[in-house]
C-alpha cells in the first residue's frame, strides 16, 4: 500500500457504527490496515471493505497505531495492554476531540471558562448558549470519576490554567461504584494526545466530531423519551444500583476530593452537579444505594464548602428527556438555565 500521502497505517478497533464514522474522518490522513473487534462473529470477515481481525491477530499485522473507535475506550485500552499483544504507545482513541476543544478555548479571549465533566450524562446536560459562558464540555471523553480528574488536569496543563472560572463535576448515582482497580494502572493522559506528526489533524475532528459520537448519545440529544423507554427504565436502574463494587467506593470518593482540591488550589469554583434523570428511572434505584450516594456527596461537599446542584430532584417534563437517563436538546436548555443561575451566584 502506498503510504506516502496517507501516512500512518492505522488499525481501527471497533467494526461498527463508530468505526465506520471514523473511517471517513481518517481516510485523508492515514492508511487503514483493517479493523479489530472482540465480536467473534465479525472476525475473519470484511467491514467497509476491510478485514476484521481479533486481538490475537495483532502481533502478526503491520501497523503504526491502533485507533479505538468505541465509547468504551478505557476498557479496550486495558484489554489491549493486559494482552501484552500491543505496545502501549501505539494506542490512541477517538476522544482526541478533547485536544481541539481545550486548544480553542485556550486561544480565546474569555477569562471565565466553564469546564464540565461527567460522562455522556453531562454531555447532554449542558447547553452552551443557555450557560451564557464559554463551555468546554469534556464529558464525552469520560468513563468514570478517575478519568474526570485526569481530564481536568489535562485542561489546566494545556492552556486553560488561569482561564477556568468554574468546573461542573457531573455525578450520577453509581459514580462511586465503578470498579476502580480495572483502570488503576492506565495512564489516561496517553489517550488524549494527537499523533506527534499530526497525521490525524485537529480539523478532521472539528469537522466530523458530531457524526462520530456514540449513536445512543447522539440520538438521545435529538429524540424524545418514548413509553417503551419508560417501561424498562426502573429495571435498568435496579440493575445498575445492584452492580456495585464496595471496595472501590472509598477510592472513588477520594478522587472526587482530589478534583475539588485541585480546583480550589487554582482558585477555580467547583460545583458538584447531580445530573437529571427521568422519574421512571429514579424510582428503580435501590433505596440503600441512593442513600449512600447522597450521604457521600453531602459529606464531601460540606467538607470542602462546595455547592451541590441536585438535578435528580428537579421536575423536568417527559419531553425534556431523550431517554430515561439523558436530557435531550430541549432539556439541556432548561437545565442549563438553572445552572447559569447557580454560576451567577458563584
Amino acid at each position: 500500500m502506498d503510504r506516502g500521502r496517507a501516512g500512518k497505517r492505522i488499525l481501527v478497533f471497533g467494526a461498527g457504527g463508530n468505526g465506520a464514522a471514523h473511517l471517513q474522518s481518517l481516510k485523508p490522513h492515514v492508511a487503514l490496515a483493517g479493523f479489530v473487534d472482540n465480536d467473534a462473529g465479525k472476525q475473519g470477515k470484511f467491514y467497509c471493505g476491510h478485514p476484521v481481525y481479533s486481538i490475537a491477530d495483532i502481533p502478526s499485522l503491520e501497523y503504526d497505531h491502533i485507533f479505538i473507535a468505541s465509547s468504551w475506550a478505557l476498557d479496550i485500552f486495558s484489554q489491549l495492554v493486559q494482552s501484552e499483544a500491543v505496545p502501549t504507545e501505539t494506542v490512541i482513541d477517538y476522544t482526541l476531540r478533547l485536544s481541539f476543544d481545550v486548544a480553542t478555548a485556550a486561544s480565546g479571549a474569555c477569562e471565565d471558562v466553564v469546564v464540565a465533566t461527567g460522562n455522556s450524562y453531562a454531555f447532554n446536560a449542558f447547553h452552551q448558549g443557555s450557560l451564557e459562558r464559554t463551555l468546554v464540555n469534556l464529558a464525552m471523553s469520560s468513563q468514570d470519576i478517575r478519568t474526570d480528574c485526569e481530564l481536568l488536569k489535562f485542561a489546566m496543563e494545556n492552556g486553560l490554567s488561569g482561564k477556568i472560572g468554574h468546573v461542573l463535576i457531573g455525578v450520577y448515582h453509581y459514580i462511586f461504584d465503578y470498579e476502580y482497580e480495572k483502570r488503576a494502572n492506565i495512564d489516561s493522559t496517553r489517550l488524549y494526545s494527537f499523533l506527534s506528526d499530526k497525521s490525524v489533524t485537529d480539523a478532521a475532528y472539528a469537522d466530523n466530531f458530531f457524526q462520530s459520537l456514540s449513536e445512543n448519545v447522539r440520538n438521545s440529544y435529538t429524540s424524545v423519551l418514548s413509553p417503551s423507554m419508560i417501561a424498562v427504565a426502573a429495571e435498568e436502574a435496579t440493575y445498575r444500583s445492584e452492580k456495585a463494587y464496595p471496595q472501590s467506593r472509598e477510592k472513588n470518593a477520594g478522587i472526587l476530593e482530589s478534583m475539588l482540591t485541585l480546583a480550589l488550589q487554582q482558585s477555580i469554583q467547583p460545583h458538584i452537579v447531580i445530573l437529571p434523570m427521568h422519574t421512571s428511572y429514579v424510582e428503580g434505584i435501590r433505596p440503600g444505594h441512593l442513600r449512600f450516594f447522597y450521604e457521600t456527596i453531602r459529606g464531601i461537599a460540606a467538607k470542602y464548602g462546595v455547592p451541590v446542584l441536585d438535578g435528580l430532584r428537579m421536575p423536568f417534563p417527559d419531553k425534556a428527556f431523550g431517554d430515561a437517563t439523558h436530557l435531550n436538546r430541549f432539556g439541556s436548555m432548561l437545565f442549563s438555565a438553572v445552572v447559569a443561575q447557580a454560576l451567577r451566584r458563584g
